[in-house]
């Protein structure tokens, strides 16, 4: 959620300091995309009657709802269980809030990382957001590159060790792996 320093962060819509008395309406980190207008809205806290005025306001809220719903449950999409170890499950976050997007239906999908190779649909949403970032409808953080980490995540194999999961890892020639 939002860090909110009380007398010194102020609301990104009307730029005045919020004080103790003040309603918040605060967000999660749950947008990935720069470049989706639902980002203005991302980590964010903001007065609730400055918020209330704002044309995305109640989209804004749909979005956190669905968002705060897949995180609480964290069910596989593929298992319908749940994802036990954050380290062992991949989140899909908003990628766009344009129901109209291909995506979009992808929104907030959660999977064990065990299972992601059993995914029916993962060529399809790689190829998606590949041609997403090339339709220049994606921008990541600068420094983060949440996109191309995330791709590779989604195409890299799994190998438990006993309860430990690790991403499997090339072997270089000329270089000994232990």
């Amino acid at each position: 959620m939002a860090l909110v320093i009380t007398g010194k962060s102020t609301c990104k819509i009307c730029n005045k300091v919020m004080t103790e008395d003040d309603t918040l309406i605060m967000f999660p980190p749950f947008v990935a995309n720069l470049k989706d207008p639902v980002y203005f809205f991302n980590d964010e806290a903001f007065h609730d009657a400055c918020f209330q005025t704002h044309p995305l306001a109640n989209r804004a809220l749909a979005l956190r709802e669905l968002f705060e719903a897949a995180t609480a449950n964290r069910l596989c999409h593929i298992s319908q269980k749940p994802v036990s170890a954050p380290e062992g499950g991949i989140f899909i976050p908003l990628i766009t809030s344009d129901e109209n997007e291909e995506l979009y239906k992808f929104d907030f999908m959660c999977f064990d990382r065990n299972n992601i190779s059993n995914w029916n649909e993962r060529e399809y949403f790689i190829e998606t957001m590949n041609r997403f970032k090339a339709e220049d409808k994606w921008r990541d953080r600068p420094g983060y590159e949440f996109f191309d980490r995330f791709l590779k995540n989604l195409n890299e194999p799994v190998i438990r060790f006993g309860s430990h999961l690790t991403q499997a890892k090339e072997i270089q020639p000329g270089f000994s792996s232990g």
